[in-house]
């Protein structure tokens, strides 16, 4: 598990490729985190992986952005809330393409500042 470093998240990633059923979703993430990690959109967001997914956080909120990367370029973007116990709940979950991942992302990130 990697907390609050992008690098420490990328370098999991690179881990994970050795492993046949995460090969696909580790690229992925080692593809879309070079885009996002420098954008002012993601300034203060917390980095963390956890059971292999990118879960994004903001300090005092928590639900989280869970990302999890797909066959052909697709990506599963999910809002999972710990605040009703420590199983948590996923909700909002949605499939979206390369190409909507990141006004996607732009976009639930603006949904956690409302929480």
């Amino acid at each position: 598990m990697a907390y609050g470093n992008w690098d420490d998240c990328l370098n999991e990633y690179q881990n994970f490729t050795i492993y046949s059923r995460f090969e696909v979703h580790a690229q992925s993430m080692i593809d879309l985190i070079p885009h996002i990690r420098h954008l002012p959109q993601f300034a203060d967001v917390i980095p963390v992986t956890s059971h292999a997914t990118l879960c994004l956080k903001l300090s005092i909120i928590r639900t989280e952005i869970c990302i999890w990367g797909e066959q052909d370029r697709k990506y599963s973007v999910s809002l999972y809330d710990y605040s009703i116990g420590a199983y948590g709940k996923s909700s909002d979950e949605i499939i979206v393409d390369g190409e909507s991942i990141i006004p996607t992302l732009v976009e639930y990130l603006e949904k956690l500042k409302k929480l």
